[in-house]
């Protein structure tokens, strides 16, 4: 029997290496999208008519009063709130996700605790569906539901992700979830970013309350003040970004296969039901 088991060992080996090979695509591909954000958008370095980093070079900086920090000179100081509307998913009981026939649902446990969007977690739902509750591929949604204590390093609330393109059917999202539709794609790309910095959950977390259950309070980020980038730059920001997450969603479907795949051969290896051959 000891074959057996160096065949189970090598199946499971090959699939670990390949799941944990897009786990690490992942991780880059999210580490670059962040660099270009903090580059460009928290120490202003993004490129000038020239080509040149703007605020190294001298670009011109001038105070705001609401952000207490330097701005670029020109970009609008504005709340979040002016630009966005927020949608709750659906409502859902036990029934309407007992089996796995429904339509793919996002809810809490699609959330990583850095803001990526996690492949096991994803549950699916049965039942009448409004089509405002419908999302798209790309669509920005984000958590407003917690059932731990805050914790910096275990925090999912008010963490957000552009839904990837790796369903071949409608979408939804659970109540637990807010979708959020933005003015214009590219301003879309900006926010989610802007969602995933540290600043961000520091101040959003504020607005979260409860008791076993934490629930976000959506003033919070309607009232937030930002500093808006002129579009040319938000455009060539998005455009950038947008191609990471077109990748991303290639190595998400291919993780979605092999996922569940080796939960499925390991009992079933193990208990001798199947033989690889």
């Amino acid at each position: 029997m000891h074959w057996l088991f160096f065949r189970i060992a090598g199946v499971l080996g090959s699939l670990d290496e390949k799941i944990a090979l897009n786990r690490k695509k992942i991780a880059e591909l999210e580490a670059l999208a962040k660099t270009i954000y903090d580059y460009w958008f928290v120490q202003f370095d993004f490129p000038d008519k020239d080509g040149r980093p703007y605020k190294s070079s001298g670009g011109k900086m001038v105070w705001n009063e609401q952000l207490k920090h330097e701005v670029p000179a020109g970009w609008e100081v504005t709340q979040i709130g002016k630009h966005i509307k927020s949608n709750r998913g659906v409502s859902y009981s036990t029934k309407n996700i007992a089996s796995s026939k429904g339509i793919p649902m996002i809810n809490l446990n699609s959330f990583n605790v850095d803001s990526t969007y996690k492949v096991a977690g994803i549950k699916t739902f049965e039942g009448e569906i409004p089509d405002r509750k419908l999302l798209n591929p790309f669509d920005l949604v984000m958590c407003n539901t917690q059932q731990t204590d805050l914790d910096p390093k275990k925090d999912i609330i008010g963490k957000s992700f552009l839904v990837p393109d790796i369903f071949d059917s409608d979408i939804i999202s659970s109540h637990h979830v807010t979708s959020i539709h933005v003015d214009d794609d590219e301003l879309k790309v900006f926010l989610n970013a802007l969602f995933h910095t540290k600043e961000f959950h520091s101040y959003i977390s504020g607005f979260a309350s409860g008791t076993s259950i934490r629930g976000l309070n959506f003033f919070g980020v309607e009232s937030c003040f930002i500093a808006l980038p002129p579009k040319p730059l938000l455009s060539r920001f998005a455009q950038l970004v947008m191609a990471c997450e077109k990748q991303k969603s290639i190595v998400l479907r291919n993780q979605a296969l092999l996922q569940p795949l080796r939960d499925y051969l390991l009992p079933l290896l193990m208990n001798g039901q199947a033989v690889v051959k």
